[in-house]
């Protein structure tokens, strides 16, 4: 019986698979405790703190306060920060173009609607339209 190698990542993958998986549960819970995240992820104690002091040095976490104890030392409550960053739309149609913007939870912040009548509508000129070159 032939042995199939087991595949081994490095820590760099590890570490950025381990922050995904964080990342991805505090979007789906909105905020949550470690020991929350230790239990959702499967991901042992130390490893997820120490996915969340990095995140929380690059800003994509941050802290929101304690949560009630059931006994002992009340847990720090965390969450993702959606607004860290934003997601373009652009919906291009035969009479508009159509803009929204949302921060990193896909809630709306914004939207604009620019009418294409009167106007050229070539693959250049709708590029120019919706970003300078």
């Amino acid at each position: 019986m032939k042995e199939e190698p087991i595949p081994i990542g490095r820590p760099s993958v590890l570490r950025y698979t381990n922050a995904h998986s964080i990342l991805k549960l505090l979007r789906e819970c909105g905020s949550c405790s470690r020991a929350d995240l230790v239990r959702a992820s499967r991901i042992s104690a130390p490893t997820v703190t120490n996915v969340v002091k990095d995140l929380l040095s690059e800003s994509l976490v941050e802290p929101v306060g304690e949560c009630e104890s059931s006994g002992g030392r009340p847990p720090d409550m965390i969450r993702f920060k959606a607004e860290r960053g934003c997601l373009p739309a652009v919906e291009i149609s035969a009479e508009s173009l159509s803009f929204m913007l949302t921060d990193l939870n896909r809630n709306e912040i914004g939207t604009e609607k620019v009418s294409l009548v009167d106007r050229r509508t070539t693959p250049e000129a709708i590029c120019g339209y919706i970003g300078p070159s």
